[in-house]
């Protein structure tokens, strides 16, 4: 594999919508949960970051454990720059869903941004052992690695990012 320099920009992961649908149970406030989900999301994608923020607040007081808010939240959160906030809406998303690579990942690209290195790594090593052939893990690795001066390390990371994603290597 080639040896090439990683450059400092972080690849993040794009919103999560919501998956399955939701039982009888309680099937109003699982839905208004939703619509106040929904709203966020198309908010967030209109870059109206504190109004999407606002309205996952919402859903997440009437559904505290609804995952994919919880990770939007933190996605939002970082937009902002406000990151303590957003890796506190990660850490409760992966409470929920401890397998999700994407909340790990951009779990680590908001410690990396407050220069928590390493434990950004840390967060991006959980990502890996859960997916080992996602990419984006592995080149944000490979760059916490590099502001380190652990160059060796940041160089292997960065090869496996590329082995993984050839076009990583053209851009």
């Amino acid at each position: 594999m080639p040896e090439t320099e990683p450059t400092n920009h972080i690849v993040e992961f794009p919103a999560e919508e919501p998956t399955g649908s939701p039982g009888d149970a309680g099937r109003a406030e699982v839905d208004s949960a939703e619509a106040w989900f929904n709203q966020g999301l198309a908010l967030q994608n209109l870059e109206r970051w504190e109004e999407g923020i606002a309205n996952f607040d919402r859903a997440l007081e009437l559904r505290p454990n609804f995952y994919e808010a919880w990770y939007n939240r933190g996605n939002a959160l970082s937009e902002l720059e406000r990151l303590a906030e957003a890796i506190t809406s990660y850490d409760r998303a992966l409470e929920l869903e401890p397998s999700k690579v994407e909340a790990w990942n951009n779990r680590g690209n908001a410690l990396a941004n407050l220069s928590c290195f390493e434990a950004a790594i840390a967060s991006y090593d959980h990502a890996i052992e859960i997916k080992p052939d996602d990419y984006p893990p592995w080149y944000n690795r490979s760059v916490a690695l590099r502001n380190l001066g652990r160059l060796v390390e940041a160089n292997e990371s960065y090869d496996w990012a590329v082995a993984i994603n050839p076009n990583l290597d053209q851009a």
